[in-house]
């Protein structure tokens, strides 16, 4: 993959005259076993926050972690709230955006808390 990343790069920049440089590396990306503590941490955190009880559900969102088995698509639609993503009129509700900021700070508080995320 880094090959071809590199390959099409430099055909880009002899295309364009562009006097760039890129330093690309590939790494393996982050297996989530599915039955970890980071899923149960973020369902609670959801619970905590919404006081809803929480399932992981399968989203119709368009992200690149549909493409990675056992990637986390972690998104701040709420149930019952038609999907409002994504499309030409995108928005979101003030206290539904409040609501999203709380959830994802304490995500961020909790999950950076946890001895490993495997």
């Amino acid at each position: 993959m880094k090959a071809n990343i590199d390959e099409r790069l430099e055909a880009w920049k002899e295309q364009t005259g562009s006097p760039v440089s890129f330093d690309v590396s590939v790494n393996d990306w982050m297996y989530r076993d599915p039955s970890g503590a980071w899923l149960s941490l973020l369902l609670d955190i959801y619970g905590d926050t919404t006081g809803q009880t929480a399932e992981p559900i399968s989203s119709a969102g368009s992200t690149a972690a549909k493409l990675l088995s056992n990637a986390v698509n972690l998104g701040p639609n709420m149930p019952g709230d038609n999907d409002r993503g994504h499309t030409g009129n995108e928005f979101n509700w003030l206290d539904v955006f409040g609501l999203d900021l709380q959830l994802f700070t304490e995500i961020m508080a909790r999950v950076s808390n946890l001895p490993s995320l495997k």
